[in-house]
C-alpha cells in the first residue's frame, strides 16, 4: 500500500509540475481526488487492511491529499 501511495505522489507531482493551464490542473485533481480518483481509491481500500498498517498507510495517504490540495 505504502508503494502505491508513494508512486501516486511521483506521478501526481510530475502531473501538476507539467500542466500548462487551470484546466489541466483540474484534470489532475479530477485524477486524483474524484469520485474514481486513484487516490480515492487507496483511501476506500483502507478497510481491506490489516488494522496495524491501515494506520499508517491512512495517515500518508491523508497527508498526499492535503499536499495536493
Amino acid at each position: 500500500m505504502e508503494s502505491e501511495i508513494e508512486k501516486i505522489k511521483k506521478s501526481s507531482k510530475e502531473k501538476i509540475a507539467s500542466a500548462a493551464t487551470l484546466d489541466d490542473l483540474e484534470q489532475v485533481r479530477i485524477w486524483l481526488l474524484g469520485r474514481n480518483g486513484t487516490l480515492t481509491a487507496i483511501l476506500r481500500a483502507l478497510k481491506d487492511i490489516a488494522p496495524d498498517a491501515r494506520a499508517r498507510a491512512g495517515a500518508e495517504a491523508n497527508h498526499l491529499r492535503q499536499e495536493i490540495e
